[in-house]
């Protein structure tokens, strides 16, 4: 089995590859690799993407713990890192979806949105009739980020309309503040 990836984004196979590559935007901001591999006659693009997190975590744990933090400064914190974050999701939402769209073969996305479905970004990405794994197979919430509430589905196995998606399902364990999701893909 090789793998192939830059930094926490990487893909295990078996397949015969015939290219692999980043995905990068303008910022030099790589988030997201990508392989071209070939399945009997089929060449098929397999991306795995983490989107940019908009870190406010650390901020929001903080002021639960400490209501005495300067509420102005720390409104205005949360403010500067969501703005930044926005902007900078919106350059890596386009970048990917300009990837998925130029590809020449039917495309598997994999990874960590950091958005929930309702989102720009999802909604951006799946305009490239692309299907959602948990929308064609799954069930229930889906949530696959562990530590909010209400419960969110931030993390996506999303195929083009050449597959058809079969048992998605989200792995219960504890081993990330990210659930693992499956799904069974074939091509029609």
């Amino acid at each position: 089995m090789l793998s192939y990836g830059q930094g926490a984004n990487l893909i295990f196979t078996n397949l015969t590859v015939i290219k692999q590559g980043i995905v990068i935007n303008k910022e030099d901001n790589k988030f997201g690799v990508y392989v071209d591999v070939l399945f009997q006659k089929d060449t098929l693009r397999f991306f795995s993407v983490q989107l940019l997190s908009y870190s406010v975590s650390n901020e929001l744990e903080q002021y639960d713990k400490d209501q005495t933090v300067n509420r102005k400064r720390f409104i205005f914190s949360i403010a500067a890192k969501l703005n930044n974050g926005f902007t900078r999701r919106v350059r890596e939402t386009k970048t990917l979806s300009k990837v998925i769209a130029d590809s020449p073969y039917p495309v598997v996305v994999c990874g960590d949105f950091n958005d929930p479905p309702a989102s720009f970004t999802y909604q951006q990405i799946v305009s490239n009739k692309i299907n959602d794994a948990f929308i064609e197979s799954g069930s229930g919430f889906g949530n696959t980020y562990f530590w909010t509430f209400p419960k969110v589905r931030i993390d996506y196995i999303l195929a083009s309309e050449r597959f058809n998606l079969y048992n998605y399902h989200v792995i219960k364990t504890n081993l990330s503040d990210h659930l693992p999701v499956e799904a069974f893909l074939e091509i029609k």
